[in-house]
């Protein structure tokens, strides 16, 4: 199993886009070199060398002119940008976009322009760079487990596959912008469009933008956008179970404390309607007094403007929190010492959050041989007289019926 990947995730719209004009007469040095511009949605991912990729002309998100998006209220919505770069590289290039305005109302989703814009009532535009990794053997890196056959998993794992998303105010050579492209190869861009949340400023209908390309800050393309902000609104409440772990994370930012690191992981996961609860120090032998600095994460109150958050969500609490993760001997590792940690963390759910699903994650992928480990534990659980007797178990496999009993 993987730590961290950046790429929330996240879930929503997407199109692409094709340079149009001669774009051989432009003058400045490389220019010639960005054969294609093109867009799409959120839901495919664009291989670095797959200059002929079959949405390039059309697909659901663009008719070859414009991106087209449609969403709610206190939705989030995204799409790609894919720049196509000739036999020689290209330096100094740059995504921004012109926040979509209503015509009648004048009000714009976001703001002017979008790099890295605050949230808030209007919506917010973030753009990121798509960082590419190399994979050489599909046979480690074939989530075996998620599929329900061979026959379901994609056909193409090597080669190079876009997966973390980079905030385009990283450093420049590492994701931030400007960016240098190679030769022969593609560079795609994430866009994030959080729509507003505040019904009455902002008009329902159509949203009119631009996507702008630059190079060295100049003006290379520009694509229309076209939002359409429909009459309802996405409820705060998180109707998904889509939850992962952040490890090792602290490290990359010195410069900030613990809680803020916290705070930045949990807040940007939140917005796109996903829990971030595995990595944290409250992934251990239960603490009482970890646990209540962890509960405004449960409860709603870390995600709210009095605590710095704002977007999708605000006030409401994460659902899924795992006992352990990966197996983690957080429960011991005897019979005592699991009946014991069981009534702690059963007691204190009961009384602090009822609402959050939560489990003993007791271990990660178990091969046939781990079953009767699984089953001792279980029973151990299904034995206890205290309130430990209810805590679920929960494991990381498609569905075993030699688990059934216990799982």
């Amino acid at each position: 199993m993987e730590t961290l990947r950046l790429n929330f995730n996240y879930k929503h719209l997407i199109r692409f886009l094709t340079l149009f004009g001669c774009i051989f007469l432009l003058p400045l040095t490389g220019i010639a070199q960005i054969t294609k511009v093109w867009a799409l949605g959120d839901g495919e991912k664009v291989f670095r060398d797959d200059l002929n990729h079959p949405d390039n002309k059309k697909n659901y998100t663009w008719d070859g002119k414009t991106i087209k998006l449609k969403g709610l209220y206190n939705e989030v919505l995204a799409f790609q940008v894919i720049v196509q770069i000739g036999s020689d590289s290209v330096k100094g290039i740059e995504l921004s976009v012109d926040a979509p305005v209503h015509k009648l109302s004048g009000n714009s989703i976001g703001a002017a322009t979008g790099n890295a814009i605050k949230y808030g009532s209007a919506g917010a535009i973030e753009i990121f760079t798509e960082h590419y990794l190399h994979v050489l053997d599909s046979a480690y890196t074939r989530p075996n487990w998620f599929y329900g056959s061979r026959a379901s998993a994609p056909r193409k794992m090597t080669g190079w596959i876009p997966d973390a998303l980079i905030p385009s105010d990283a450093k420049a050579g590492r994701g931030g912008f400007p960016l240098d492209i190679g030769p022969a190869q593609n560079q795609g861009f994430w866009v994030d469009i959080s729509l507003p949340r505040d019904t009455k400023a902002f008009l329902p209908g159509t949203y009119a933008g631009k996507v702008n390309v630059l190079q060295n800050g100049k003006l290379i393309k520009q694509i229309p956008l076209e939002l359409t902000l429909l009459a309802n609104y996405l409820p705060e409440e998180n109707r998904t179970n889509i939850w992962l772990y952040a490890g090792g994370i602290y490290s990359y930012y010195p410069e900030m404390s613990h809680n803020q690191v916290d705070d930045m992981l949990k807040f940007e996961g939140h917005r796109h309607r996903i829990d971030i609860p595995g990595g944290f120090g409250i992934n251990a032998p239960f603490k009482h007094e970890l646990m209540e600095k962890y509960k405004p994460y449960l409860g709603g109150s870390a995600f709210t403007p009095a605590n710095g958050y704002f977007g999708s969500g605000e006030g409401v609490g994460e659902k899924i929190f795992p006992i352990g993760m990966y197996g983690s001997p957080v429960m011991g590792q005897t019979k005592e010492d699991v009946q014991k940690q069981s009534d702690l963390w059963v007691s204190w759910f009961r009384k602090n959050a009822p609402s959050t699903k939560y489990f003993w994650y007791m271990t990660d992928e178990p091969p046939k041989s781990k079953y009767p480990w699984v089953f001792e534990r279980g029973e151990w659980i299904n034995n206890n007289p205290g309130p430990g007797k209810s805590l679920p178990l929960f494991t990381t496999t498609h569905f075993q019926p030699d688990l059934a009993g216990i799982i």
